[in-house]
């Protein structure tokens, strides 16, 4: 076994099998970051009971740095006895593997939160609209905790408070239009 190869525990021959003519494959596979190890190990254990199977070493390289998208290289090394058809095996194992992470997935991801009516928002903290922080400070100090608060006041009551001027007021309007509001708003009931 070369350094740079890890052999998974128990997964050499164990003690009542005689040591056949043995081959060796190596198959070298792009996996996600941070995969290597637990597919190996997953692969080594869906292999143990596979006949014709004697052995596995791994080596996980991984994603050269500063490129983002790139896979980790898992090199896998395959000890089979002579005859054995490893890409049978592999392919039953492949399967056997996918159908347990398909078992995992969830069936229909799950909706989305409901967007609460109109009439709900005027309760509605502030901070719900992701201003910028300058902003938000802004209107705190202003004693505007609330949605309704807020779009109760026009443009020019928006540019009379301290500490916001016209770009934050644009941002302002921006945020509440996203949400169907604007200043000056009336609410219903």
């Amino acid at each position: 076994m070369s350094a740079d190869m890890k052999a998974l525990p128990g997964m050499g021959p164990t003690a009542g099998q005689a040591e056949h003519a043995c081959v060796s494959r190596v198959l070298e596979l792009p996996v996600a970051r941070g995969l290597g190890e637990t597919l190996a190990v997953l692969l080594a254990a869906h292999l143990q009971a596979q006949p014709g199977w004697r052995g596995l070493q791994s080596r996980v390289r991984p994603a050269p740095l500063g490129q983002p998208g790139e896979p980790e290289r898992l090199r896998l090394q395959f000890k089979v006895e002579a005859g054995t058809d490893l890409g049978g095996m592999l392919t039953g194992v492949a399967r056997a593997l996918r159908a347990a992470c398909v078992a995992w997935l969830p069936a229909e991801p799950p909706p989305p939160p409901p967007r609460p009516a109109r009439r709900g928002l005027r309760d509605w903290p502030i901070d719900a609209l992701g201003l910028s922080l300058r902003c938000e400070l802004a209107l705190r100090r202003a004693g505007i905790e609330t949605l309704g608060a807020l779009a109760r006041l026009d443009e020019r009551g928006l540019l009379a408070l301290p500490h916001l001027g016209r770009r934050q007021v644009a941002e302002v309007v921006d945020r509440l239009a996203a949400h169907g509001l604007r200043p000056g708003d009336t609410w219903p009931g």
